[in-house]
């Protein structure tokens, strides 16, 4: 299995007055297939694995994605048991690449967002140098597009492209930094998006709102003058 680095990307939306961040706005075809929408439980989804193919569904789908490929078409003579299990294959190989945490990833988001490295640059080596950023309406995306080697019987069949693509959408966050680091933040809930494709088929997607005051713990804060320093080079 070959796994390409993954990709993160900040956009702010067009509703907003937020200066649009470095990175660009990935747009691309509406994604198809069922949508579920998650209720809230107590907890919130932590990786992406769990979350999105922890649904049985997703084993069959993946399988029914691989015995319509134009080069398997060998396998659609396979039984419904053989099917599901080539799928759970697909679908055990995804697990293995993409248990991200939703809340790393947000993490992530944030440490490249401009007006945070603004205030880093601003704030850093000065113990009590602190500043109040207003983050208006945005949207961080992460995209990771793996391949998937199938195998029958020990032989490779063909080689699946994959995509995985989570979107948070998030409403104003009120963000302080102090001496560099991301200290606290004040924010509603943001709505997660994320789906699961095989060859451009949707096996599984899903919809959460995540209430990022309950759940995004700061600990001793996020430093942000290491971004800075991947950022400027």
């Amino acid at each position: 299995m070959t796994i390409p680095t993954p990709t993160l990307q900040s956009t702010t939306l067009p509703a907003t007055s937020l200066p649009a961040p470095t990175w660009h706005e990935q747009s691309g075809p509406e994604q198809s297939g069922p949508e579920q929408t998650a209720p809230a439980p107590s907890a919130p989804p932590r990786d992406i694995a769990t979350w999105l193919l922890g649904d049985p569904a997703a084993a069959p789908a993946a399988g029914a994605v691989l015995v319509q490929h134009p080069r398997a078409r060998l396998l659609g003579q396979l039984g419904q048991a053989a099917r599901e299990s080539l799928g759970r294959q697909i679908v055990g190989a995804l697990q293995s690449v993409v248990g991200d945490d939703l809340v790393d990833l947000l993490r992530q988001g944030w440490a490249k967002h401009r007006a945070l490295l603004t205030a880093a640059r601003e704030t850093a080596g000065h113990a009590h140098a602190e500043r109040v950023v207003q983050m208006a309406e945005h949207q961080i995306t992460f995209t990771h597009q793996p391949t998937v080697d199938t195998l029958l019987d020990q032989v490779e069949v063909l080689v699946l492209t994959a995509k995985v693509e989570v979107i948070f959408d998030i409403g104003r966050v009120d963000a302080i930094v102090r001496s560099g680091r991301l200290v606290e933040i004040s924010a509603g809930h943001a709505k997660v998006s994320g789906s699961i494709s095989i060859e451009d088929q949707t096996i599984a997607q899903r919809t959460y709102d995540l209430p990022l005051e309950l759940v995004f713990e700061l600990d001793g804060g996020i430093d942000l003058r290491r971004a800075l320093l991947d950022f400027t080079g």
